[in-house]
């Protein structure tokens, strides 16, 4: 039978309160459970041992399945469903349509690039949307169509936008990635204000140069990330021969991304509200950012 859900059967999952979480960057699983007025966490293979989970059965699979949900959920309680990205790929978690809409405008302007052998130079949403409304850029998508449908060998061009939407789709998630990662995309702008207003406090000073020889390995990673999944549309004749290999990447990519999420929401909501323009507010959130950094991204990448 397909698991679809972690419906545990030991009767340690059925105790009040009990959950599965990920410890640290690594994301290592964890029960959480209540043992009278105190709240242990268990290793797994500590779970197994004490509670007689045995190898090949129900509870031993899904066991091994909540290691591989914790990059992709926060926690697991028992009776959630198995996150979809498991089972079939597909993203479990919601998105907005201004994401699809992005993500579509985003392919039709690499598919008039490629039609008119030229690079439009736009990134931000509202330039490519802008850009879309001219009638020489909707001659070139259209051109696009039917230049791919001809390469590919195929009957009508509408096979070429049944493609071009299906990799949309994917590329709606990676949108709106890009859209949550601008704040911490644009931390390294935000510590060099901070350097310059706060060069007369050695301790907070010292604090920002620390937290930007931290944070600066992850952020470029992150803006790799974004780079190259953009440079995989240079050549859209590629591109749509290749679909479920790109699908492949691109969900990869959203994978590798969200899962970091859930490390930085943890610090989120302090930065966003700290007063780049108040040397106290600074202070305050270097305070907070420099543990979270050391703590979740001194061992990232391997610096």
């Amino acid at each position: 039978m397909e698991l679809t859900k972690f419906d545990f059967k030991n009767r340690v999952f059925s105790v009040p309160g009990v959950y599965i979480f990920g410890e640290g960057v690594d994301r290592k699983p964890m029960l959480s459970v209540e043992l009278g007025d105190l709240r242990a966490a268990l290793e797994m293979d500590s779970l197994r041992r004490e509670f007689g989970i045995e190898p090949d059965s129900h509870d031993y699979e899904l066991l091994q399945l909540a290691e591989s949900a914790l990059s992709h959920v926060k926690y697991i309680v028992p009776g959630d469903q198995i996150p979809t990205e498991i089972l079939d790929g597909t993203a479990s978690w919601p998105i907005e349509e201004q994401h699809y809409e992005t993500a579509r405008n985003r392919l039709s302007i690499r598919l008039a690039a490629w039609a008119a052998q030229r690079d439009f130079r736009v990134l931000d949403p509202l330039e490519i949307q802008e850009l879309l409304q001219t009638p020489e850029v909707q001659k070139h998508v259209q051109q696009g169509f039917q230049k791919a449908a001809e390469e590919l060998g195929l009957k009508t061009r509408d096979e070429v936008v049944q493609m071009v939407e299906q990799i949309g789709r994917e590329m709606a998630y990676v949108e709106a990635l890009r859209s949550y990662y601008d704040w911490i995309l644009r931390i390294p702008g935000h510590i060099r204000t901070m350097q310059a207003l706060l060069k007369e406090d050695r301790q907070s000073l010292e604090s920002a140069i620390r937290v930007n020889q931290l944070a600066s390995s992850p952020i470029k990673q992150y803006r790799d990330m974004f780079q190259n999944v953009d440079a995989q549309f240079q050549d859209m004749a590629s591109v749509l021969r290749n679909v479920p290999n790109v699908i492949d990447f691109i969900r990869n990519v959203r994978d590798d991304l969200h899962r970091d999420t859930l490390i930085w929401a943890e610090i989120e909501p302090i930065w966003k509200e700290m007063d780049f323009e108040d040397r106290r507010s600074m202070r305050s959130g270097l305070s907070k950012l420099y543990p979270f950094i050391a703590q979740n991204f001194m061992r990232y990448g391997g610096w």
